[in-house]
């Protein structure tokens, strides 16, 4: 089944199955990229005016004492190690853009290499890249 354009229907299509092509997933990653891209344009822009009308209202109000961003510590066990601390900025995203920024390109990666190496056990290949290859982790082997 084909429509007018020769392309084939969406009924056909969603009886196919397989994998995508290297080529599709460079495509796919082209176009993950680009979109990476204006949602950081976006956010930086949102940041700058954010930026801007806190300074506006700073230097509307009268001059107080700073107020701590974080609670003093209490005695108990010392702070965690950053990445386990919550960066505030992710929080505040969107999912997809959350997705995007922290995951996204290092499973986009991991998936190009499972495609060349075509391994018994993907989804243990998969999750050792991951791992292997996981950017908040200190000293992390690149390849």
């Amino acid at each position: 089944m084909s429509n007018p354009q020769g392309m084939p229907s969406s009924a056909v299509m969603q009886g196919q199955t397989g994998a995508l092509t290297p080529q599709q997933m460079q495509q796919y990653q082209q176009l993950l990229v680009q979109q990476q891209q204006q949602q950081q344009q976006q956010q930086q822009q949102q940041q700058m005016a954010a930026a801007a009308a806190a300074a506006a209202a700073a230097s509307a109000t009268p001059q107080t004492a700073p107020t701590p961003s974080m609670p003093p510590a209490t005695g108990s066990a010392p702070p965690a190690a950053t990445p386990a601390q919550p960066n505030p900025q992710l929080q505040s995203l969107p999912i997809r853009a959350y997705l995007d920024q922290t995951v996204v390109p290092i499973l986009l990666d991991g998936m190009s290499e499972l495609v060349k190496e075509r391994p018994a056990n993907p989804i243990e290949y998969l999750a050792s890249y991951l791992l292997r290859h996981d950017p908040s982790r200190a000293g992390a082997p690149k390849k």
